[in-house]
């Protein structure tokens, strides 16, 4: 097993048939203000163009690495592999859907140093519709306590 890059994000990101929202997910990832990480994106065996987006954007960008799946796997494989390649010591999950805002890694990563007890954090969300017109936010607990209990859950 590698030794982890202290201060290193890794930024795992599965990808299965993202070719809508791709691009907005990977600009909003190469436009974060913390630079120091890594996006390690795995294509499911798309039928799509999710994977020329990837090779595109490669080209853009020696942070993005990317592979494809020979076959659909589905999702625990495929971020499985991804963990594999993973070099950060932090780990930071995103969904081909997704849009980060430019602070969200340097705001998690500061949060996580300055609390070291803490292993896992999430954030609340801003839901877009396919137009990226905001139609809600999410009110995720925020309490340990609520968060204990419905950490498996879908109510939340």
């Amino acid at each position: 097993m590698k030794k982890p890059i202290d201060q290193f994000v890794s930024v795992i990101l599965p990808i299965r048939n993202g070719e809508t929202t791709l691009r907005n997910c990977l600009d909003s990832l190469l436009a974060q203000t913390y630079l120091d990480f890594e996006i390690i994106a795995i294509d499911d065996a798309s039928r799509d163009k999710s994977f020329k987006i990837l090779k595109e954007y490669r080209r853009k960008d020696k942070r993005l690495i990317i592979s494809r799946n020979v076959k659909q796997y589905g999702m625990s494989v495929t971020l499985n592999r991804a963990l594999k390649k993973a070099r950060g010591s932090y780990l930071a999950l995103m969904n081909q859907r997704d849009i980060s805002t430019p602070d969200r890694i340097k705001r998690q990563i500061f949060y996580l140093r300055r609390h070291p007890k803490v292993a896992v954090l999430g954030t609340q969300a801003t839901f877009l519709d396919l137009s990226t017109n905001q139609t809600f936010k999410s009110s995720f607990p925020t309490d340990h306590r609520t968060i204990s209990k419905t950490f498996l859950s879908s109510d939340a």
